[in-house]
């Protein structure tokens, strides 16, 4: 547990006004069909030890009522793949948000200092 409260990375966002929240992720208007088809379909399957991306047999299955080709089986069994690894990564609401702004140049020192400490610290070790 950390000893500092901290803030989620939604409330970082929030509080980000130059954030434009409905803007925040890309346009996909030509493949919205297969976010619907995944979203009927499901993000995903049981597996035996735990959550795992949708198979390939049951994105075949679920295919049968909309005739769907290789590259959106494809497509879906990928976004399965990423709506798995993101919820594992991302179960810590504290974890670095998947998009970023540009970096300040203060940020950038802040880094090169605390880098610059690591090494001073094993200097002085040996």
């Amino acid at each position: 547990m950390p000893d500092k409260e901290e803030t989620s990375r939604l409330e970082k966002i929030k509080k980000n006004e130059d954030v434009d929240l409905d803007n925040i992720l890309p346009d996909v208007d030509c493949y919205e069909y297969l976010l619907n088809w995944l979203s009927e379909a499901g993000f995903s399957m049981s597996g035996g030890m735990g959550e795992v991306p949708l198979s390939f047999q049951e994105i075949w299955a679920f295919g049968f009522k909309y005739d769907i080709t290789k590259f959106e089986m494809d497509m879906i069994r990928s976004l399965s793949e990423r709506f798995v690894a993101g919820k594992q990564k991302y179960k810590n609401q504290f974890y670095p948000q998947p998009y970023r702004r540009e970096i300040t140049e203060d940020e950038r020192k802040q880094v090169a200092d605390k880098i610059k400490s690591i090494f001073d610290r094993r200097m002085k070790k040996a």
